[in-house]
Formats: C-alpha cells, structure tokens, sequence
C-alpha cells in the first residue's frame, strides 16, 4: 500500500491482501484525519495495484506507480492525481 500523511491527515492508498490463498489488489483510498480521530473514503484508484508511492503537494495526492498483480510485480508506468 501506499501512505503519506501532511501532518493533519494520513492517506492509505491500495493495497493487498491474501485471503483462502487469493491473492488480492484494492482500489481504495481512505484518510485519517488527526484533528476529529476519524476515517474517510475518499475516490477509489483508478484501479487497483500495491507496492504504489504517494505524495501530497499542493492539495493534490499523487498516487505513483506500484503493481496490479498481487503477490508479484507487474510495475504500471502511470502518476494519478486526486485533488484533496
């Protein structure tokens, strides 16, 4: 997965997970936010992929690279862009 936080709020962005030995990739993108102790979804990856790098600049989250294939690496060449 990936995590990034800007000191207010932390983001958690895709992921994987092995569940009765499926391998599976999530889409989601979820915040914490520090002030209210409280989570939220935001908008969903474009699609889903783990072992992706983030960053937040300018009041917008980057989500960059990482695989679409659970449990190995299928590297996806793309920077997406959500506006926080």
């Amino acid at each position: 997965m990936g995590v990034v936080s800007d000191g207010e709020r932390v983001i958690v962005l895709g992921g994987e997970r092995f569940t009765g030995g499926q391998p599976l990739t999530f889409d989601a993108v979820n915040l914490y936010d520090v002030a209210t102790d409280q989570w939220s979804e935001l908008a969903p990856l474009p699609f889903s992929r783990h072992g992706l790098a983030a960053a937040i600049f300018d009041g917008t989250l980057y989500a960059i690279s990482g695989s679409t294939l659970a449990g190995g690496i299928d590297t996806v060449d793309r920077v997406d862009t959500l506006s926080l």
